[in-house]
């Protein structure tokens, strides 16, 4: 059962966080939805919470991102934000159990996040 769990907790970081290697684009909503749906047990109605929250997230970054061009001045802290307002918000619609299993997966996307100054090596480039 523990495997199962951190099996389906690295899957989900993996596919929050996407690749920083390989992945351009972030997963969409549907994608995140579906594993936090498997991994978390949601019904239906937890489902339909966090999916507007999800919707209300990409909306906020889609906007930071236009709202700051090409200057990434100051972007790095606002995206922190606005995830640590999407898992805020995500936390008031789960239950004990649920909870600790997303602070499980939380704990294990910040140990593959790169830290801030950091910038990953890209593919094919490891010394």
């Amino acid at each position: 059962m523990r495997i199962k769990l951190l099996a389906s907790s690295l899957l989900i970081a993996f596919i929050l966080t996407g690749s920083a290697f390989s992945q351009p684009k972030p997963p969409s909503i549907k994608e995140k939805l579906k594993q936090l749906k498997k991994a978390l047990e949601l019904s239906e109605t937890q489902a339909k919470k966090i999916e507007t929250i999800l919707k209300t997230t990409e909306s906020k970054m889609d906007s930071l991102r236009e709202k700051m061009g090409d200057s990434h001045d100051g972007a790095r802290d606002a995206m922190d934000n606005i995830i640590k307002t999407e898992e805020k918000d995500i936390l008031k619609v789960l239950d004990k159990t649920q909870k600790e299993k997303y602070a499980e997966m939380k704990k294990e996307m910040e140990k593959n996040r790169p830290q801030k100054g950091e910038r990953p090596e890209p593919p094919g480039e490891k010394n």
